[in-house]
């Protein structure tokens, strides 16, 4: 302190070695001067009037206010028994007033009662009174504390052989939390914290809050939705929570932290409680957590329970250990959750082991995502990155998935492809596997995705796609790629544009009907088309030209081949070229081109329609395709090389091209 105008009196006499006599009168005026909060240090760094650099040094005060000035109207240790003969003072009185350089008010008044009559003799009885400290708290206890109009009230008392006991009020009082720290961050949660009220015990360094609620406030100062209960015990140095209970007795809405997709399925009010303990600056820890979200303060999509999370920095880092994980529900989906999540960061980093999902296939609709499955059991999740684009992996064992049914899936999602990293499944009998990446931003689009099979029932093949008819039979060999965009495909004829393909089948029975040496090739290039057509059909420069054009301008080409075990056997070789697209509306049909060939079909085959025997012999028939996809058309000749009804001959012919009956015109 300096500049001092001081009127005071000093009065000292120790000739009387039992009853010491020391009177004094000291008013002050003084200013600019520092208050030094739990100022700690060697003895000698601690001196009255401006400490030297030296000095500072040595020294660490938790918290540090500026003063302007202290107006100390009374200081004064004087006899109040006079009249009794009593000359002894023993009681320190004190009176000021004392301005802060941020504009607040702080009296001081009360005294050390009776302190000097023995060693164990006096009590404390002080009182603080402070006004418009908001600004002071923001700039030299925390930046989360504020109010326009903060007043304080604290008393000290106990005796005065030990460190007094306080008991504090405040009014007025408003705390931040999830601060920003970039420009683009969203605003902090506001809170109005009315009446702030506890004990701080200095014997044994402990404290306590006593209940207190917490009104949330909107951007514009004013209390929005949302309410919580606070009550708190702390220990004093070191400084920590021992415990803290916390009840959000009304729902608040904190969508604006959360990623938007969370917001839109999730919700963004939450409600609930947790209990916590340690220091919200270097380290917190949440227990007893039970929390939930959804889109309206009764709702709850989603719920958070158990676990226990560790987090620093006011709660902007928060980190779930993997031996006390949080258990979360999402609908009927269940799954334990461990990792970080930096929220000031934006930044994710969590795992989520032993996924049950019954409903995944409502979860994935409500994400955008086409439903590949209906439920998964057993799987793990790891998600890592900025909330607004983060990398998800993912295992899993899937049930509902098409045509496959059960599968095994592993996958990754980043940057808005989905890479498959690997699908396999028993379920179709033999074995299935799979991988592929596919593009999601703006048009899907199919960069690759392969799948083989070996060994594949055709009966359970048939029930999983959905086909009434009685099918039985193995597919040996299965070898299917897709590559391309997944838009404009009205005709579900185009999607064989994305496919390449080749299946083997030893024998395959439908209806009753068993065929043998069955291949199929989609779009499988020219070294392949020759193991799905027979030796003696090979395919024509003509048929080759056609395969190869459907396949330059991304079209489909089909090769297909299949013996019958009763006598017969057919060829299909069907080319689908499409138009060029026009750069607005519809893409025109695609130009079909090919031919079917059959050939030693027995005529018994009519007999399911006409009675057993009522015609026998051989026939084969040359069936040539064109149209569109939108008008196809078919014409050719149907050949009967011998024949017989009812027993009676109909025609032999000489040879297997030439007689009466061997080129019947049909067209359709």
């Amino acid at each position: 302190m300096y500049k001092r105008q001081n009127h005071a009196f000093l009065y000292a006499n120790n000739h009387d070695p039992l009853l010491g006599k020391l009177y004094l009168s000291v008013p002050i005026t003084a200013g600019p001067a520092t208050l030094r909060i739990d100022d700690e240090g060697p003895a000698e760094a601690f001196a009255l009037g401006r400490l030297s650099a030296e000095q500072t040094q040595q020294r660490k005060a938790r918290y540090i206010i500026p003063i302007d000035t202290i107006d100390v109207q009374r200081l004064a240790q004087l006899p109040r028994r006079w009249a009794a003969g009593d000359p002894i003072a023993g009681t320190l009185e004190l009176r000021l007033t004392a301005r802060t350089a941020h504009g607040g008010t702080i009296d001081v008044s009360g005294e050390l009662r009776d302190y000097k009559d023995s060693a164990f003799s006096g009590t404390w009885a002080l009182d603080v009174v402070g006004k418009n400290l908001g600004p002071t708290l923001t700039a030299a206890i925390d930046p989360a504390l504020s109010g326009k109009d903060v007043s304080a009230n604290l008393s000290l008392r106990g005796p005065f052989v030990a460190n007094p006991k306080i008991s504090y009020q405040l009014a007025g009082l408003q705390y931040e939390t999830l601060r920003p720290k970039e420009p683009t961050d969203p605003p902090a949660l506001r809170l109005s914290l009315a009446n702030f009220k506890g004990e701080l015990d200095l014997v044994n360094d402990q404290g306590h809050l006593d209940e207190t609620i917490a009104q949330v406030l909107g951007d514009d100062g004013q209390p929005s939705r949302g309410k919580i209960r606070i009550d708190a015990t702390f220990g004093l140095k070191p400084y920590q929570v021992n415990k803290a209970d916390v009840h959000i007795l009304e729902a608040i809405d904190l969508g604006r932290f959360l990623p938007e997709t969370a917001r839109k399925h999730l919700g963004r009010f939450v409600r609930g409680h947790f209990s916590g303990n340690g220091d919200t600056t270097s380290g917190f820890a949440l227990r007893n957590i039970d929390l939930s979200i959804g889109h309206d303060p009764a709702d709850v999509r989603a719920r958070l329970h158990g676990g226990r999370i560790f987090t620093t920095d006011n709660f902007s880092t928060l980190e779930v250990a993997k031996d006390q994980p949080l258990t979360a529900h999402l609908g009927e989906t269940t799954t334990a959750i461990s990792g970080r999540v930096l929220a000031r960061a934006r930044w994710l980093d969590l795992k989520l082991g032993n996924v049950e999902s019954p409903d995944l296939g409502r979860w994935l609709s409500r994400f955008g995502i086409s439903p590949l499955a209906t439920s998964a059991t057993a799987g793990t999740i790891a998600i890592s990155g900025r909330m607004d684009s983060p990398v998800v992996d993912a295992r899993a064992a899937l049930s509902g998935v098409p045509v496959l049914g059960h599968a095994e899936l592993d996958t990754r999602f980043e940057n808005r492809v989905l890479e498959l990293r690997s699908i396999e499944s028993a379920t179709l009998g033999g074995s299935l596997a799979g991988k592929g990446r596919i593009r999601l931003g703006g048009t899907p689009f199919v960069e690759s995705l392969t799948i083989n099979g070996q060994n594949l029932s055709v009966e359970k093949l048939a029930l999983a796609s959905g086909f009434a008819t009685e099918a039985k039979g193995t597919i040996n060999a299965l070898d299917i790629a897709l590559r391309g965009s997944l838009a404009r495909r009205a005709d579900p004829l185009d999607w064989l544009d994305l496919v390449d393909a080749y299946a083997q089948a030893d024998r395959i029975t439908v209806a009753g009907e068993s065929w043998d040496g069955i291949g199929l090739c989609v779009s499988h290039g020219q070294a392949s088309r020759p193991l799905c057509r027979r030796r003696d059909a090979a395919l024509g420069d003509a048929d080759e030209a056609r395969c190869d054009e459907a396949r330059r301008k991304g079209g489909t080409c089909v090769v297909a081949h299949a013996t019958r075990a009763d006598g017969g056997d057919i060829d299909v070789l069907l080319a689908k070229i499409p138009g060029l697209a026009p750069r607005r509306g519809p893409p025109p049909p695609s130009e079909l081109l090919g031919s079917i060939d059959i050939s030693a079909l027995p005529l018994r085959i009519l007999d399911r329609f006409t009675g057993p025997e009522a015609f026998g012999g051989t026939m084969g028939a040359r069936m040539s395709i064109g149209g569109t996809t939108a008008a196809p058309t078919a014409s050719g000749a149907i050949e009967i090389l011998r024949g017989w009804a009812k027993g009676c001959l109909l025609y032999t012919s000489p040879s297997p091209r030439d007689g009466l009956l061997s080129r019947m015109p049909s067209s359709a």
